[in-house]
């Protein structure tokens, strides 16, 4: 069983639905940017907060999760900046606190799923949060004997590149941020999933951009599959039918 934390989400609600066509998936999500409506209904829903270690220890107990996928870190440049407490808090206290009860529980496979940016002075801060995250998994695997993989992506065409007031800043702001569609960048996951289980790494970062930033250093490239209009329609099509 694989449990995807933050599978409410854009990206981690696509994915879910790929994970159900191979087995039972738990999803966990405290629903401040997802869609209760986005989870398929063939899922089982928790909702709850990353850093409530006793809740997250309740589902490793009631079910038998063998993986664990990691969307929950918040992204939203704005309100880190706004509320940067709560950031440090769910970002980097709430991913320890998963990775505490991972161990107790002997969960070993962990992915992250991590939206970079580095456009801009104050994306740059939020971009530092990541990669302590990402840090972080690296040394928790390698010293309690875990497996960890991470997906470094520019951020997925979604809800803002079609509800904001400057619908392009979300896909191409600055002419120098790359970007992906959520369905190529959902089975990158399923795939990504499948090699952890199968291969078991300590640790393994590869970068699905297409565009890299400076900080990156890739294990190998990614081509998307979609086109811009593609993109644009998946994400209006899931923005309409996650609608509370």
């Amino acid at each position: 069983m694989i449990l995807v934390v933050g599978g409410a989400g854009f990206v981690g609600s696509h994915v879910v639905n790929l994970l159900l066509e191979k087995g039972p998936v738990v999803v966990y999500d405290n629903l401040s940017t997802g869609h209760r409506g986005a989870v398929d209904e063939r899922a089982i829903f928790i909702e709850g907060e990353l850093s409530d270690q006793q809740r997250l220890t309740q589902i490793f107990t009631l079910f038998p999760v063998q993986s664990v996928l990691h969307f929950a870190a918040s992204d939203s440049v704005n309100e880190a900046m706004g509320n940067p407490e709560y950031y440090y808090e769910n970002n980097v206290g709430g991913t320890l606190a998963l990775l505490k009860v991972m161990r107790a529980c002997r969960v070993k496979n962990i992915l992250l799923s991590s939206a970079v940016m580095a456009c801009s002075e104050e994306e740059e801060l939020l971009q530092g949060q990541k990669c302590m995250i990402e840090q972080m998994l690296e040394v928790y695997t390698k010293a309690y004997d875990m497996n960890g993989i991470v997906l470094r992506y520019c951020k997925s065409t979604g809800v803002q590149a079609t509800v904001s007031e400057k619908p392009e800043s979300a896909i191409d702001g600055t002419g120098n941020r790359g970007f992906n569609n959520v369905s190529d960048v959902a089975n990158s996951h399923v795939g990504a999933l499948e090699a952890l289980e199968r291969e078991k790494p300590s640790f393994r970062m590869y970068d699905l951009s297409e565009v890299s930033s400076k900080n990156m250093q890739p294990e190998h490239r990614w081509q998307a599959e979609q086109n811009v209009h593609e993109m644009i329609e998946d994400a209006w099509n899931w923005h309409e039918n996650s609608k509370c």
